[in-house]
Parts: C-alpha cells; structure tokens; sequence
C-alpha cells in the first residue's frame, strides 16, 4: 500500500513503475505541452532503445546504435514522437489506477512552426487529438472533453486567427463502471438568461443586401423569438 500523504519526487515514469497494480483512484495531470517550454538539465531523459548501449548521439540526439532518444518530454522532434513517449506514461497510469478510478487529462495543442516531420506551416499540429486516439487503443474510455474557460488568458500577438482563451481536460477511466459522484460536483442553480436583456446587433457588410433569416411557416415561434432569430449577434447579461 502506499503510504498517504507523502509528496514523491522524481521522473513520473520511473515512479510509476515502482508503484504496484490498482492502488490509485484518481489521477489529475498536465504533462507538459509540446514545444513549449524548456525545464533545464535536470528534465532530460533517454528515452527508449537500449539502456545497455554506450551511445553515440547524432545531431538531433538520437543514439545512431539502438535508435534512443536524448531530451525532455515535450521537446521531441515530431509529435508523433513526442505521443510515443507519452504513451508510454500512460501505460503505467492505467496500470497503477483502481478499476473504479478516474483520469482527468489537461493538454493543449501547438501551432508549427516550420514546414518539416509532415505538418503545414502556421497549422495545429493536433496533438491532443492524435494523443486521444492512442489513448483509445490503449483501452481507456475517453468519457468527456471538459472545456477550461480562461478569462484572463495570456494574450497572443496574432492578428490573423482568434486568441485560444481555453483548454481542454479529459475525462477517462479504465473501466465502464466506476466511482463518480455528480452530486457533489452538480450547480445547486444555473445561470439564467433574462430574454429582455438581450441586446440586438444586425451587422451588415458594407454595400451588401441585408438578410433577414425566415422561420417556416410551420415554425410555432413567437414574434419576440422571430426578432431574435433575424439577428446573427448576440450580447447578453447573465443574471
């Protein structure tokens, strides 16, 4: 059993595979994201291969003897890569959580940067996307995408796409059935929306017809609902 209250120290992956089988409930991580930052000396690990071989590193750190790889997780040179390792993460989670355990996953994308290792410029690389995928055929049950919200996200100087102020957590478990109390977790009263308190804006281009989208006839709307319904943009006050 593992003693309760004790903050362990070390790489996640050489942990996790001291710890016996099925002895976690709940796992909440961030791993870190891919080229995004780099954590220093300490952070860099030899990943796969063959730990008895006296390597000979190339230029992008790979082992020209048995194929390792040099560096910190999240500075691989393909995200492909970068998911490999990952993966291998994973593995060990999904063996050390509970049958009835949970796994809240939080990772965000990356934007590349030069057209190499098969992405477009300027393009998301979709690596949580190709991530879930892995996940998937690792055997979790990939049970909900929970959107973060961050209103005061850091800014972004792009002026030619939208600013991400969100994040993604993933909700996963290893089995169909396990622990989960909603109850606990469930907003007592929701939010509503004061329909009077909607403020109409009709945007329309510059030397361009005006559109008015029509309910069909066979619509049971009311005029109020007509009049919202005619317009593309909406602002409106939370009560």
């Amino acid at each position: 059993m593992l003693e309760l209250n004790k903050v362990i120290c070390g790489n996640a992956l050489e942990v996790l595979k001291s710890m016996p089988d099925e002895v976690v409930d709940c796992i909440i991580t961030s791993p870190p994201y891919y080229r995004k930052r780099r954590y220093g000396n300490d952070a860099v690990l030899v990943w796969d291969g063959d730990k008895d071989c006296e390597h000979d590193w190339d230029e992008q750190n790979f082992c020209k003897k048995c194929g390792a790889w040099r560096g910190e997780l999240g500075l691989e040179p393909s995200p492909q890569l970068y998911v490999q390792h990952l993966l291998q993460i994973t593995a060990e989670l999904k063996r050390v959580l509970k049958k009835t355990g949970t796994f809240f996953l939080n990772i965000s994308d990356t934007y590349s940067q030069v057209s190499k290792d098969g992405m477009r410029q300027k393009s998301m690389m979709l690596v949580p996307e190709r991530l879930l995928l892995g996940l998937y055929e690792q055997g979790w049950y990939i049970r909900n995408k929970i959107v973060w919200i961050k209103p005061n996200a850091m800014p972004e100087s792009v002026k030619n796409r939208f600013s991400n102020r969100y994040e993604f957590i993933y909700f996963l478990t290893k089995s169909k059935h396990y622990y989960f109390d909603l109850d606990s977790v469930r907003l007592l009263q929701r939010n509503k929306i004061d329909v009077k308190s909607l403020t109409l804006l009709q945007v329309t281009p510059t030397n361009s017809p005006q559109r008015r989208d029509k309910p069909s006839e066979h619509d049971d709307v009311s005029d109020k609902a007509r009049e919202l319904n005619a317009s593309k943009f909406l602002t409106a006050t939370m009560q």
